[in-house]
C-alpha cells in the first residue's frame, strides 16, 4: 500500500501521458486510464476506463479517489481532424465535457491538456489573453473544449503547449521521428517557416504539478523559452545526438499546398507561468538534455517495448498484399481460378521443383502426402516427435501408424542414426517424414539413403523452412531427395494466406494424383475418364461430365488466398535477409550467456529462420519456465515453447508411446523456449528484448 498521493492521468497509451507517468511515478502514485492498449510500466498502474460514458468515468474516480485527474486524451492528428470533423469534435470536446463534469460533480481538481494550434500564426509568442483564431478543425475543436470545460468547471487549469519525449513504437513525438530517421541514414525536410517553443514533458509534468499546488486556475502557456523553427530544432537534436545534420533539408510549409492549413507561428509566451512560479522553463538545448539523459537511463527501451506485446511470429502485410487481394475481389475468380495456378507455377520456380499443388493448409498437404505415398492399413510413417502433432497425425488420417526417430541436440532435426535405428526395429515403413526445424535443413541426403534402403518414400516437412537452401546451394522443396515436400503458409510462416500449404514433387504421376485427392477425387483437368461411355458423346466430352475415380477431400485453395500468397513470395528473399539479420545479431549476445544458448547454431547462412530457439537452464537461474514466460510478459515480450514432444501428448500416450523413450527430444523440450523473430521486429525492439533477457538470464 503506498502512501503517496494519487493521480489519474487519461489517454493513458499515449505520448504525453505515459512520459508524464514516467516522470512524475517516484512523487506520486499514477494511475493511467486506458481503453483498448494494456500498459506494463514498473511503477505504473492501469485501469480501463470509457471516456464516452460519464459513468465509467464516475466509477473509476470514484473508485481511486485521485487528488488530480489530468486529461491528456485526445485526437492530435491534423489530418484526421480535418477529414473527420465529427470524430475529432467526440474525441476533442465531447470526451474533455464528460471527464469536467465528474470532476466538478466529485469535486477533483482537474488539468486539462489543450494546444498551441489555437490562433492564424501570424503573431509571435501570443499570451493567455488573445482571441482564439484556429485555421483548422482540430484547433477549432481545441478551443470549443476549453470554452465548454471552463462553463462546466471554472476551477479548471487548461494548459497549453507544445511537448516532446520518447514516444512508444506506437506514438512517436517528432524528436523520435527526427532521431529515428536520422540514424537510419534518412534525409528529412523540416520547415523552416513554422515556429513554436517547445518543452520536454518532464519539464512541462513538473511545472503542471507546481501550478496545481498553488491552487491555479485558468489558461496558462507552459512551454519553452526559445522560439525556433522545425528545421532549427531538427538541427539541435542532431547536434545533441552526435547525428548526420546534412541530412536534414530545409522546406517551406507555404511549397506544401495539399497539407492540411497550420499556423505558420505556433510560439506562445510562458510569462504568467513563469512569473508564477517564479522560474524559467529553459531553452531548447536545456529541454534537449532531459532528452538525451532519459536515453542513457533506458526510457526508450522502456517505452519502447512498452503497450505493444512483441509476439514470437507474426505475419507482415503491405499495400502491395492488401492490393493484390483487392484485385481477386474485384476480378472473376474467389476460388479454383487463375490466381491458384499462377501461385503455384510461381511456387515450383522458386523452390527449383517441376511441380506444386496449393492446398487449404499445411496439414491437408500432409494429408495428402501420405497417402500419396502409401500410406495406410499395416503401413508406418517415421516422423520425428519434435514437431506440430500434423507431422504425425498424417499416417493417422491415412489410416496407418506414426513412428518416431529422436533428434539430433545439436540441430533440433531429425537424428539419422535413430532413423537407422526405427527403421530396423519396424516393418513395412512406408514413409519418412523429416521436419527441417525452425528452418534449418535436416540430413536430408543420410535420410534418403536409409529410406532408400528400405523403399520408403521420404516426404520433407518444410513448413519452417521456405526460403531456405541445402548444403549445395539448391532450395528446400526442389525435391532432389525426396518424393515431396510440404509446405505451410500460416501467418506466422516465411510467407502468408492467411492459411495455405502447397506439396511440391517432380513426379508427374504424383502430382496428377495429388490434384485429384485435393478435390474430392475429381480432376477435370487431365485425367482421363473411365467410363467414356458416360463421358462422349460422339466423341466430344459432355461439358458438364466428371468423374471421382476416388475417395478425395475439400482440400482447395482459395484465389484470394493465393492472390496474397503471390504478392508475399516475391518479397521472400528480402523477409528471410532481414531474419537472418536478427538470427545473427540474437546469436552473437545469446551465445555469451552462461545459463542460455541458441539452441541451433549451424547452418546460419541457410536456414529459413523461422524460429529462434534458446536452450535455458531454469535451474540455474532459479526459476521455472512458467515464471520466465510471465516475467516477459510483464516485460510486454510474449514468447513460446516449440513443441511439446509428440509423443507426450495424452492421444499419443493412449497409443502406447512414452515420452522417455526419446531422451534427446525430452531434454530439448525442457529447456525450449522460442523468443520473438519476424520480418518487421525493429532494431530497438530486439535491443529491448535482449535487455529483458541479460537481466533476468545472464
Amino acid at each position: 500500500m503506498t502512501n503517496k498521493a494519487r493521480i489519474f492521468i487519461t489517454g493513458g497509451s499515449g505520448l504525453l501521458a505515459l512520459n508524464w507517468a514516467l516522470s512524475v511515478r517516484n512523487r506520486y502514485a499514477v494511475t493511467l486510464g486506458v481503453h483498448e492498449r494494456e500498459i506494463s510500466l514498473e511503477g505504473i498502474d492501469t485501469c480501463h476506463c470509457i471516456l464516452e460514458s460519464t459513468d465509467s468515468i464516475k466509477s473509476v474516480l470514484a473508485d481511486l479517489n485521485p487528488m488530480l485527474v489530468i486529461h491528456a486524451a485526445g485526437l492530435t492528428s491534423v489530418e484526421q481532424c480535418e477529414s473527420s470533423p465529427i470524430l475529432a469534435h467526440r474525441a476533442n470536446v465531447e470526451i474533455a465535457a464528460n471527464v469536467a463534469k465528474i470532476c466538478s460533480s466529485l469535486d477533483i481538481p482537474l488539468v486539462h491538456i489543450s494546444t498551441d494550434h489555437l490562433f492564424s500564426g501570424d503573431v509571435a509568442m501570443m499570451d493567455e489573453n488573445e482571441l482564439v483564431s484556429p485555421v483548422n478543425e482540430y484547433g477549432r475543436s481545441k478551443a470549443e473544449a476549453e470554452s465548454i470545460i471552463m462553463s462546466i468547471y471554472p476551477d479548471v487549469l487548461i494548459v497549453r503547449t507544445n511537448f516532446f519525449g520518447w514516444g512508444p513504437t506506437h506514438r512517436a513525438s517528432f524528436s523520435d521521428f527526427i532521431i529515428d530517421a536520422l540514424r537510419s541514414g534518412n534525409k528529412i525536410t523540416l520547415f523552416k517557416d513554422v515556429f513554436y517553443t517547445p518543452i520536454h514533458i518532464s519539464t512541462l509534468a513538473s511545472a503542471v504539478h507546481d501550478l496545481v499546488n498553488l491552487k491555479v486556475n485558468g489558461i496558462y502557456n507552459v512551454v519553452g523559452d526559445e522560439r525556433i523553427s522545425k528545421y532549427e530544432f531538427g538541427i539541435k537534436v542532431a547536434k545533441y545526438f552526435k547525428l548526420d545534420k546534412s541530412l536534414i533539408i530545409a522546406g517551406l510549409q507555404k511549397d506544401r499546398p495539399e497539407l492540411v492549413q497550420r499556423p505558420k507561428d505556433m510560439s506562445l509566451s510562458n510569462n504568467k507561468a513563469c512569473k508564477v512560479l517564479n522560474r524559467k522553463f529553459g531553452n531548447v538545448d536545456e529541454n534537449l538534455t532531459y532528452l538525451f539523459q532519459q536515453e542513457l537511463h533506458g526510457s526508450p527501451q522502456e517505452l519502447k517495448g512498452l503497450n505493444q506485446f512483441i509476439p514470437y511470429g507474426r505475419h507482415y502485410i503491405d499495400e502491395d498484399d492488401v492490393q493484390a487481394v483487392v484485385d481477386i475481389l474485384r476480378g472473376g475468380d474467389l476460388t479454383q481460378g487463375a490466381a491458384v495456378e499462377l501461385f503455384e507455377r510461381e511456387m515450383a520456380k522458386y523452390v527449383g521443383a517441376k511441380y506444386a499443388v496449393a492446398v487449404a493448409t499445411g496439414t491437408s498437404a500432409l494429408h495428402l502426402a501420405a497417402l500419396v505415398a502409401g500410406v495406410g492399413p499395416g503401413c508406418s510413417l517415421v516422423t520425428t516427435p519434435m514437431t506440430f502433432v500434423a507431422s504425425a497425425n498424417a499416417a493417422l488420417y491415412a489410416g496407418g501408424e506414426p513412428l518416431f526417430a529422436d533428434i539430433d541436440p545439436d540441430t533440433i532435426n531429425m537424428s539419422p542414426d535413430s532413423l537407422r535405428n526405427v527403421i530396423r526395429n519396424s516393418s513395412n515403413v512406408r514413409a519418412v517424414v523429416p521436419v527441417h526445424f525452425a528452418g534449418l535443413p535436416c540430413d536430408i541426403t543420410a535420410i534418403r539413403e536409409q529410406a532408400d534402403e528400405i523403399g520408403a518414400v521420404v516426404i520433407e516437412d518444410a513448413a519452417h523452412a521456405l526460403g531456405g537452401q541445402y548444403p549445395d546451394g539448391s532450395r528446400i522443396g526442389c525435391c532432389a531427395n525426396s518424393l515431396m515436400t510440404i509446405f505451410s503458409f500460416h501467418p506466422v510462416k516465411a510467407i502468408a494466406a492467411g492459411e495455405g500449404g502447397a506439396i511440391t514433387t517432380n513426379d508427374e504421376k504424383t502430382y496428377h494424383r495429388l490434384l485429384r485427392l485435393r478435390s474430392h477425387g475429381i480432376n477435370k483437368l487431365d485425367d482421363p475418364f473411365e467410363l467414356r461411355e458416360e463421358a462422349f458423346e460422339e466423341n466430344t466430352a459432355k461439358p458438364w461430365y466428371y468423374e471421382m475415380q476416388e475417395l478425395g477431400f475439400n482440400y482447395r485453395i482459395t484465389d484470394i488466398q493465393c492472390g496474397l500468397a503471390l504478392s508475399q513470395l516475391k518479397k521472400l528473399d528480402r523477409y528471410i535477409e532481414r531474419r537472418r539479420a536478427l538470427v545473427m545479431a540474437y546469436d552473437k549476445v545469446f551465445s555469451k550467456f552462461t545459463n542460455c544458448r541458441p539452441a541451433q547454431l549451424t547452418g546460419r547462412d541457410i536456414s529459413g529462420h523461422h524460429l529462434y530457439l534458446l536452450r535455458i537452464d531454469y535451474k540455474s537461474i532459479g526459476i521455472s519456465r512458467v515464471q520466465m514466460m510471465q516475467k516477459l510478459k510483464d516485460r510486454q515480450v510474449l514468447c513460446q515453447v516449440h513443441y511439446i514432444p509428440v509423443p507426450s501428448h495424452p492421444y499419443y500416450r493412449e497409443l502406447g508411446f512414452n515420452p522417455d523413450d526419446y531422451p534427446n527430444a525430452q531434454n530439448y523440450y525442457e529447456e525450449a523456449l522460442s523468443i520473438p523473430l519476424f520480418y518487421d521486429l525493429k532494431d530497438e525492439q530486439q535491443e529491448y528484448i535482449i535487455s529483458v533477457f541479460k537481466h533476468l538470464v545472464s
